[in-house]
Order: structure tokens, then sequence, then C-alpha cells
């Protein structure tokens, strides 16, 4: 059964069509049963109808007072929309009291338990004490006393086995009619979306894992979010000239995820936590709504970072837009997101510079990136970290380019600041490339290739110092500076530069000692060392061809020969023998 096929259904029933005297609706949390009951109770006049929510219900002992006070002190709710739903008594564990409030209301009358309409929400919510079966037999007793029952319910949330099979057991028996809301979690969010013009899903629903509620929350706070930018929009304002609406939906849709979803439910994306570790950086939430809490947000949250040590992009930051909407009804970031600077046409760069790329209309962007790239060529403005900030603005923001000349001399200064062991430049560029990594807008990612070319040239200029570094070593047999070189770069810290090493030592020879003489301890432990390496680095053909040829060199130095079977035998292949030393080699 369809939702919509629903309405005329509890209209009948409530109506006091007596065909059916008890009938039990089951269908998903937030399919719009209560919706729909609420709708139907409101057109129905001068009925007598009491709704109760079951929520931590423990006992029937509860139910029961709750009916003996309403026979004794009034004929409540004859019609719900005279007293409006906040009436509606939403109960925890004291469900007697929340109805006795209610009854408070409307004074006495007689016999008012006869002929009502009882609807029960929220069965699946139940105290886990509370024993299902119980709880149909109490239904029965309204029944026999003259009453009709409307039970609403979520069977799929009863989890505990033994109940379910109870209640299966006797639930043909307690209602008349059974209905099954059975439409599928997209149908449902085809409808919720339809009614506020979105036809595009794909970017939302999969991260809802059938929630229809988070559907229905994020369609809430993507209308609330729209009708502020409708409001707000004039000369200095227009949210559109930054943000598309499907941005503007999938953020609502993120920011729904990050507070409501159960922990363990959760399969955030990186933009997702970073934009809750912003928004808790920013202003450190309380405990708010269903999920939030200091232990939640507290997995993916570092306390002592600082907030100006993280730099959202744009998703993120409309991300947490909205999660202040959704938690504090705080409109005043997502105000400022739509804020659109304009410059004076003749004031300073100074004065350009001073205002957020992100809010300058397109006219004064083009003007920024203009200057910004004179400023440079001229030297008017530094090469600093200030500067990388500046560039992965403009390259996340926009599409406008920025000069080869520019880069060229970016560049340049970066690797001149690196030599004077100024790494913070350098630094800056790695942090903003991978900022603007997922950027929204067209166009090349600059600072990705300032710091690309850079880190050539710094790479280039380190090997150079390298090389000659351990030449130098070499030449003055130095041999345990190559050893602890060695240690350093293939087995320490700097692993990563494994390759680089063993490609100076294969073009300098491997930097061995003169094997065919005397050598000391440390010279002796290198060469097995750069054996075993060889063959970690898959070169132990290499090291093996150098070694035959050494050998044929000194055909009498038979210790040569000893030196070289041992490298390649302990190290590299222990089927080696004294004999393949004297293969030919092509």
């Amino acid at each position: 059964m369809k939702i919509e096929d629903l309405g005329g259904i509890i209209r009948d029933f409530l109506s006091q069509d007596d065909s059916y005297k008890t009938i039990l609706v089951d269908g998903s949390w937030g399919c719009g049963k209560t919706t729909q009951i609420r709708k139907s109770i409101k057109e129905i006049k001068n009925k007598k109808i009491v709704y109760v929510s079951l929520f931590g219900t423990k006992s029937t002992n509860e139910l029961s007072l709750c009916y003996k006070k309403i026979g004794v002190k009034s004929t409540i709710i004859g019609n719900m929309a005279l007293i409006g739903l906040s009436a509606v008594p939403f109960v925890g564990g004291g469900i007697s009291t929340a109805l006795s409030n209610v009854l408070d209301q409307f004074g006495n009358a007689k016999k008012a338990k006869k002929k009502k309409v009882f609807v029960f929400d929220d069965l699946e919510r139940v105290d886990e004490t509370m024993s299902l079966t119980s709880l149909l037999g109490f239904f029965n007793t309204l029944v026999l006393n003259g009453c009709k029952v409307l039970c609403l319910s979520a069977l799929k949330e009863i989890t505990n086995e033994e109940k379910r099979n109870n209640f299966d057991r006797f639930v043909e028996k307690a209602f008349d009619r059974v209905y099954h809301i059975d439409e599928e979690p997209m149908e449902i969010y085809s409808r919720i979306f339809n009614e506020i013009g979105i036809t595009n899903l794909k970017a939302i629903t999969t991260g809802f894992n059938g929630n229809i509620r988070l559907a229905k929350r994020t369609s809430f706070l993507y209308e609330r979010a729209s009708k502020m930018i409708e409001s707000s929009k004039d000369n200095n304002h227009d949210f559109f000239k930054n943000y598309s609406k499907d941005e503007l939906l999938f953020s609502a849709a993120t920011a729904i995820r990050v507070l409501y979803l159960n922990s363990n439910q959760r399969i955030l994306a990186d933009k997702e936590k970073d934009s809750i570790r912003y928004m808790v950086l920013k202003e450190q939430s309380e405990y708010f709504g269903e999920e939030v809490s200091d232990r939640y947000v507290a997995e993916f949250i570092d306390k002592d970072e600082e907030a100006s040590e993280f730099k959202p992009s744009r998703i993120q930051a409309l991300t947490k837009d909205l999660i202040y909407i959704e938690m504090f009804e705080n409109y005043s970031y997502l105000e400022e997101d739509s804020r659109i600077v304009n410059v004076e046409p003749n004031s300073e760069e100074a004065s350009l510079f001073s205002e957020s790329f992100y809010y300058l209309n397109d006219k004064d962007k083009k003007r920024y990136v203009s200057l910004l790239d004179q400023g440079i060529q001229n030297g008017k403005i530094s090469v600093d970290s200030a500067l990388m900030t500046m560039i992965g603005e403009v390259c996340n923001y926009s599409d406008l380019p920025i000069s080869n000349k520019t880069i060229d001399i970016i560049v340049k200064e970066i690797v001149s600041q690196v030599d004077r062991n100024d790494h913070s430049t350098f630094e800056k560029a790695s942090e903003q490339r991978n900022w603007v990594k997922n950027k929204q807008k067209p166009g090349a990612n600059y600072v990705e290739i300032i710091f690309q070319k850079s880190k050539k040239e710094i790479d280039k200029k380190r090997l150079l110092k390298a090389e000659r570094d351990l030449s130098e070593a070499y030449n003055s047999n130095n041999f345990k500076f190559l050893l602890d070189t060695y240690y350093e770069l293939a087995e320490g810290k700097m692993f990563r530069r494994c390759g680089e090493y063993i490609d100076l030592t294969i073009r300098n020879n491997y930097f061995l000692p003169r094997l065919e003489k005397s050598i000391n301890h440390t010279m002796w432990s290198y060469c097995h060392q750069i054996s075993r390496y060889c063959k970690t680095a898959g070169i132990g053909d290499n090291l093996i061809s150098y070694l035959k040829k050494y050998v044929k060199r000194f055909p009498n130095e038979e210790s040569l020969k000893d030196k070289a079977f041992a490298m390649i035998f302990y190290n590299i292949d222990s089927s080696f023998k004294m004999e393949d030393l004297e293969d030919d080699e092509s």
C-alpha cells in the first residue's frame, strides 16, 4: 500500500464507520504515518479521539490508569484541531500523568470512555520491559468496552526475536485489518523532494541508508536556507553567484547526515569530517538534537588543533553554514557567504587585497588577479606564505589564469628560500595544493604547478649536493660517512630516497672500496650492506655483473675473488659458486 492510500482508510475508521474495530498500520520510520493520522484527525469534527504515543511505556497499568481517568474526568479531544497538536501527548515513562495534563484542559463529562477512538502510535518504541502481548490484551479490553483502536508501528524495528514472534502469533486476533506501507525509500524520497522542486536525487539519497526522516530534515533545511537566500538577495548579496542549487542541496544532506545519523551508520567522506571539525573548532557546540554530543564529535576532531590551521573548501564551508542553521537557527554564516563585495574602481591595491577573494564580484576578481600578476613581476608583492594562500583562493574560487612568467618568478624564489633553509613558502604551497585539489571551478591548480616545479628544482639541487658529498667521501676513503649515509637513506627515516641512493651508487661503481686491496672492517661492513640493498632493490644481478668484470681485471688477486664471492653468496644468491665469477659477461 502507498502512503497516499492511507488517508482514506484512516478517515473512514476515525469517522466511526463500525466495519472494523481495530486496525494496525505498519510502515518504516518517517514514511508519513503519523503525518497522515494528524491530518485526518484535524479533518474530523465532533468525534471523541484520543492520540497516545507509546514511546517508553513500561506497563499496561499506566494505560489502564489512563483509561480510567478519561472515564472520570473528560470527554477529551472532540476535535483535535481545536486544541492543536501541542496538546497531543508525546509520552515517555509517565503516560498517565501526561494524559491527565491534557484532560485537565476540558472539564468533566459523563461516560467519556464509551465510543472513543484510541490512536496508539510508536508501538515499536515501548520500553524493553513491556510485554507486547499484554499490550495487545489491553487493546482488546478497550474494544470490549465499546472503543476502537488504531495502532501505528514500524514492525521491522522490533529486533527482539522473542517479542516479535509472540506479537506475530496474536496480531491477527488483536486487529481486524493490518495494512503495510510497502513503498520503496526512493519513491518516498522522490515525493518529498518533488514538493520543493528538486528532481535530481542522485547526490543526496545514497547516504541516508533508507532513513526517510533524514530526507525530510534535508528538505526542511534546504527550504529554510533557500528562503533566507532569497530574502537577502540584493546588490551586495547573491548566493548563487558562488554556489549552485545542487551544491546547496548536497550540503544540506551532508549537514543532516553529520548531525543525525547514528555513529554505527556513519560512513563519512573526508569533506564531511572536515565540516564538523571546522564547526566545532569555530564555535564549540553543546549537546543538541538526537545524536549530537561531545563524545560523538570527538571521533572527528583533534581538540588541540587551532581553527586557523584548517581552511575548509567551498562545500565544507557551506555545510558548516547549514549545520549552524540546523543546530542553532544561526543564519549569519550563510548570509555572509551570500555576500558580494564591490570595491571602488580607483581604490589602492592594498584595499582590494584586504578583501577576501571569495566575496569579490566577477569584475573585481579579474582586477585582483591582474594586480597580483603585476605585483609579483615588478617585485612589489613578496613571495611568501601569504601569497600562496592568495593564489590558493584564486584557484579555488575562479578559473582566472596566472601567467607563466609569474609562476617562474615564484618557483625561483621558493628554491632560493629552501637553499637558505627557509621552507615556509614551499610548505604553504604544499598545503594549498591539497586544499585546492577538489576545486569546483574549472581551470588550473596553480599552487599544484608551483609546488611541483619547485619540488623538481629542489630535488635536483639536493641530488647534486648528495652526489657531491658522497663522491668526496669515496675519494677520501671515508666509508664511515658512506655507511652512515646508507643507513640514513636506505633503512632509516629517509627510506623513500632508496631509489635515489642506489642510482647514485650504480653511476659511481656502487662507491665500493678498492676490493683488490686491503680494506678495514667499516669498508667491509659497507660492502655487505650495499650487496643486501641491491638484492632488496631488485638489482642484485647488476652488482653481480659488475663484480665479475671487477674480478677479471685482477685475475691473480685471490682475495678479490673471495670478497666478491662472499658479497654475492651471503647477501644476493646462496646458490652462487666461486667458479661462477669466471662466467663470460656479454
